[in-house]
């Protein structure tokens, strides 16, 4: 009898996390311009995105890393562009023709991004740009139709981990996604642990900062020479008082 072949059945995956996490949520407004951030972790054949919107939009997925989708040195640039669609459908349905600011960490992300709004149709290398299952239309090439003709976007490259709050959001939850998907962390936590970062993040960076150690402490930054001043005062007080 002949060997099976190893076509014959699809492999399972080898890991003991999670094939996938999905998590599409709203939650509390941030009043203002509407703001989208987002953020991407590919470790190995692993891959988290996630996205955090000034709206109330929250989205995470963490997934096994489809790798006939992209050849292996446009993976990440192939991650990073992922969520955009899938978060612009959220907001542009909930706010449209109001004006967007998209911020993008991955310099690549951005010139794919900026190309598109001008009439471009490149993809990542490797892309395959047929029909999927169903007949439905590759995200990539959806993102780039809504790229081109939805109004009032504006794509800012913005560094990472500079300290903004909607980065820092979003980068923690890409991680979290990461961490579950791999076997680290479970996964009953994540919808709870996902709305917390966008409205408390966001409105800490209008708070004023901090009062310096001189105000929280006077007295160890209490200058000697007043201090010598008023004790001097004090004692031309008494003798003055005292030959009156």
């Amino acid at each position: 009898m002949g060997r099976r072949s190893p076509l014959a059945r699809p492999p399972s995956p080898t890991s003991r996390g999670w094939r996938g996490i999905v998590i599409d949520q709203v939650t509390k407004a941030v009043p203002g311009l509407v703001v989208l951030a987002t953020d991407t972790y590919v470790y190995r054949k692993h891959a988290s995105i996630s996205f955090l919107a000034t709206t109330g939009h929250t989205g995470l997925r963490a997934h096994l890393y489809p790798e006939h989708l992209a050849c292996p040195r446009t993976r990440v640039t192939f991650s990073e562009l992922c969520p955009f669609q899938w978060e612009l459908k959220n907001v542009l349905a909930t706010r449209p023709g109001n004006p967007v600011e998209v911020r993008v960490d991955s310099l690549d992300a951005h010139r794919y991004l900026r190309a598109w709004q001008n009439g471009g149709t490149r993809m990542p290398e490797g892309y395959e740009t047929g029909l999927r299952s169903r007949g439905r239309t590759p995200s990539l090439v959806q993102l780039q139709m809504c790229v081109e003709y939805a109004p009032n976007l504006t794509f800012v490259h913005e560094k990472a981990h500079i300290g903004n709050a909607l980065n820092k959001a979003a980068d923690s939850l890409a991680k979290l996604g990461l961490r579950t998907v791999r076997g680290i962390v479970p996964p009953d936590g994540i919808p709870r642990l996902a709305p917390c970062g966008l409205p408390r993040r966001s409105t800490s960076t209008a708070a004023p900062p901090t009062e310096g150690p001189s105000d929280d402490h006077p007295s160890r930054t209490t200058p000697k020479r007043p201090a010598a001043a008023s004790g001097t005062a004090r004692v031309r007080g008494r003798r003055a008082a005292s030959r009156s």
